[in-house]
């Protein structure tokens, strides 16, 4: 059997998804406050005024103009330990080369997930900036249980891993392969300020 093609015929890129790649997720370490007790998380349980709901990873093949996701619930996860590292490891699919920035929002609303789905590789540095000062300039959402969701971002745009060819989600997972520990912060928070009245009454506060 034979077969040609026409001279014409464009080239498409494939986007094959031929190896899987894993996200170790940092919360912040021990917080240490002068705010009233039991007012943050401690680090070990996510029993406080948060909740975790969603943890969103994006993987951005710029080389291959890929972008791979993927949206992890809450039955995904099992723990975040003393040192504020989420168990298990996420593994999504992932296009295999080198440089693949990997970025991470935790609790993210679904027009800013949406946003960033669509979204090409080349671009996506940019209009992850911008989702990310979106997301400061918007205060905490009560769930349905009245707890505070606080959406959190990469504390930097720096979390580079090279994606081997072949590698399988268990090995992913455990971390002997395709793997990269990104570290995320709050973007919403709370803060409280005493102060001193220059007059008890009046225009002075």
């Amino acid at each position: 059997l034979m077969a040609c093609n026409a001279d014409e015929q464009t080239v498409v890129t494939q986007h094959e998804t031929d190896s899987y790649a894993s996200i170790t997720v940092k919360f912040p370490g021990t917080v240490t406050t002068r705010a009233l007790p039991g007012d943050y998380n401690q680090n070990g349980t996510w029993t406080g005024r948060d909740t975790l709901e969603t943890v969103s990873v994006f993987l951005v093949n710029v080389s291959q103009g890929v972008v791979d996701y993927n949206s992890f619930t809450k039955s995904a996860f099992q723990e975040i330990d003393v040192n504020g590292i989420l168990h298990p490891n996420l593994a999504l699919k992932a296009t295999a080369g080198e440089n693949v920035r990997a970025y991470v929002v935790i609790n993210g609303e679904t027009s800013i997930l949406n946003t960033l789905k669509a979204t090409a590789a080349a671009n996506f540095a940019t209009t992850f900036a911008s989702a990310a000062q979106k997301i400061a300039s918007q205060v905490a959402w009560l769930n349905a249980n009245g707890k505070e969701t606080i959406m959190m971002t990469n504390d930097a745009d720096s979390y580079v891993i090279n994606v081997a060819a072949g590698v399988t989600e268990e090995e992913a997972m455990a971390g002997t392969g395709n793997h990269v520990q990104v570290q995320v912060e709050r973007v919403v928070s709370r803060a409280f300020m005493t102060v001193t009245p220059e007059a008890t009454t009046g225009a002075g506060w």
